[in-house]
């Protein structure tokens, strides 16, 4: 253990509406009244939730556990009530009764899929475009297909909730769900202060976030990796909508990466009539033997799809990328006891950019975060390649204020929105293929061709349950949160 020396940035202000907020000592801000069903603050832009329902799913022959159902019209009022005292404009549900499936007990029978799906059409066919639906458990399965139904299939925005905790009717609990809901229709929830984005403020800055999954040592043999792409639309950094791909299992770097970008370059130019004059890019994922693969594969795709996007004659954007690492084993403690929070860790803020870095990369560590209970783990951020030649303490303040920024929270988080956001996305991919990443490892021969085949069966069964991808109804928002 070594002594080095680091620093604690200041936290940008955080508003709301016309609000400022004022912070807590470990960085959190309060927006619902506590033991009341209203909001504190409203929206920086509320939504309108159009042409809504929901989906209360129960299990054939009667509920499991504490039934909720008494308390469901109550918790419903409340729900809607919250939402409305965030600024969002809240019909009535469509239909008032909403919607209902009931399930087998069993939660993996195919026989559900089917159920699940006609409950999914009879809100398609009412028109509706935000589906809240009420899970009896919290079985994976159920939530997978719920969520692959909605974002793939029908193109309905969907929330899930489990019935016993939506009954218990608390405040913070539906100003939670609030949050996604807003960001899911098109609103922004929080926005910092003047100056808190730096020259990102200016709108000609787009801020991308790239990150790649991949199974897990349970899944099929075959069983294909997912790479997701977020990027912003606006200077205010409150929406990310994404694209996301299937591709070769177990390969870091992102196939289709080119036309990913091309497509988040489109969705800029759509919304703001320009394209950026900045790109910059947070690649989650990657260790440190792939710093070079990065620069070598991916950061020439991003090249080529500029030129793709830009005119012939006109200047290409600026591009720097910045890795954001998350699996190591740097911890940082407080030499005076006086600098520490309350569980014992660094102050929210805290950078260290000399003493534990490279001596030939720029990089830092940074604990934007409170650690809630033990030893809290710094994100590492590398810097790779730095067209835009942004300065130190420039890229440190901005990745540092960005963390107040992640649309469904009020702590600031651990790692910057961007690679958060696609870390998410790719969490979200694995509903759309459960069923291929949870199967049983069905390859039992030693034989290559055999083997071969096997893989191929597998990853061909994953592009058919993957289908179009995501709805095109959905394409375009921040569908995944």
């Amino acid at each position: 253990m070594i002594a080095v020396p680091g620093r604690v940035l200041s936290p940008p202000s955080v508003m709301y509406h016309t609000k400022r907020l004022s912070l807590c000592a470990d960085g959190t801000w309060y927006i619902v009244q506590r033991d009341r069903f209203s909001a504190s603050v409203r929206f920086s832009a509320s939504a309108r939730l159009a042409k809504w329902s929901y989906l209360k799913i129960t299990y054939d022959g009667g509920p499991t556990g504490r039934p909720f159902d008494p308390q469901l019209p109550v918790a419903l009022a409340n729900f809607k009530n919250v939402l409305q005292s965030f600024g969002m404009i809240v019909p009535a549900p469509t239909p008032p009764g909403g919607f209902g499936v009931s399930l087998l007990r069993n939660p993996n029978d195919e026989v559900n899929a089917g159920r699940l799906s006609e409950g999914f059409e009879k809100a398609k066919e009412a028109e509706v475009r935000f589906l809240l639906v009420i899970l009896r458990d919290t079985n994976r399965m159920t939530y997978a297909r719920v969520k692959r139904l909605g974002d793939a299939v029908f193109g309905i925005h969907t929330i899930c909730v489990v019935g016993d905790s939506f009954v218990k009717n608390s405040p913070a609990y539906m100003a939670n769900v609030a949050l996604k809901a807003n960001l899911k229709m098109g609103g922004r929830n929080q926005e910092l202060g003047p100056g808190g984005l730096g020259f990102v403020g200016e709108g000609r800055t787009m801020i991308v976030g790239i990150d790649v999954t991949h199974p897990s040592p349970e899944s099929a043999e075959g069983a294909p990796s997912i790479a997701g792409v977020v990027a912003s639309v606006d200077a205010k950094l409150a929406h990310w909508p994404a694209s996301i791909r299937i591709q070769e299992g177990r390969k870091e770097m992102v196939d289709g990466l080119e036309d990913m970008v091309i497509e988040r370059l489109k969705l800029w130019r759509q919304k703001n009539n320009q394209l950026p004059v900045k790109v910059l890019v947070y690649r989650d994922g990657v260790s440190e033997g792939q710093y070079g693969t990065v620069l070598a594969e991916e950061l020439p795709c991003i090249k080529n799809a500029f030129k793709r996007i830009y005119p012939t004659n006109a200047p290409q954007p600026k591009l720097s990328i910045v890795v954001v690492g998350k699996r190591h084993h740097t911890r940082f403690y407080p030499v005076k006891e006086n600098e520490t929070d309350r569980t014992g860790n660094p102050s929210h803020g805290t950078i260290v950019d000399r003493g534990v870095t490279y001596d030939r990369k720029w990089d830092f560590f940074l604990q934007a975060h409170h650690s809630l209970k033990g030893t809290a783990r710094p994100a590492h951020y590398v810097v790779l390649f730095n067209e835009m030649g942004l300065g130190v303490d420039v890229l440190e303040q901005l990745t540092h204020n960005m963390c107040y920024l992640f649309g469904r929270s009020t702590v600031p988080v651990s790692i910057c929105p961007p690679a958060y956001y696609a870390d998410i996305l790719c969490e979200r991919g694995r509903c759309y293929i459960y069923e291929v990443y949870n199967a049983e490892r069905t390859v039992k021969t030693v034989d290559r061709d055999q083997i071969k085949i096997a893989k191929a069966e597998i990853f061909k069964k994953a592009m058919a349950g993957w289908g179009e991808g995501v709805h095109g109804n959905l394409k375009d928002t921040m569908f995944y949160l």
